[in-house]
């Protein structure tokens, strides 16, 4: 593709961007682009800044656990593989949206694996949610004094 395609293609992209509402909204199944077998979330999410996605995981202790990945909608200035999307999103950015998709009141854990471990294929943030108390962090107990 020439660069005045691409430029058309990522033009287009905006506006449809540009089109979704302000406030995160779950989008209809119908709606998904096709995702491989297997890689499927139960829901997904959209607005102008942001489309976070939620799959069913478990603990190794069977736990369960929901994953939400979250980018944002805007497109980035580069044109490197899996560098499309705008990187950036903040903690307060994700504890709002982690709200606004019906998590707030569950434990969210972002990891930092080893370089062995590490998939880093866009620009994108993974939340960990579970309702238990995990062990770390600051139990309002603690908070309480």
């Amino acid at each position: 593709m020439n660069r005045a395609a691409r430029r058309l293609r990522r033009s287009i992209a905006q506006r449809i961007i540009d089109g979704y509402p302000a406030e995160l909204t779950r989008v209809p199944r119908e709606q998904w682009p096709r995702i491989p077998a297997g890689h499927e979330p139960y829901e997904a999410w959209r607005s102008r800044e942001y489309v976070a996605l939620l799959f069913h995981e478990r603990t190794d202790a069977g736990q369960p656990c929901v994953r939400l990945s979250v980018l944002r909608a805007k497109l980035s200035g580069s044109m490197q593989p899996g560098r499309t999307w705008s990187d950036g999103i903040t903690w307060d950015e994700l504890v709002s949206i982690k709200a606004a998709v019906g998590l707030g009141d569950w434990w969210g854990l972002e990891l930092y694996p080893p370089p062995a471990h590490t998939v880093n294929v866009a620009n994108m943030r993974h939340l960990w949610c579970i309702q238990q108390y995990p062990g770390i962090g600051w139990p309002a107990t603690e908070l309480v004094r």
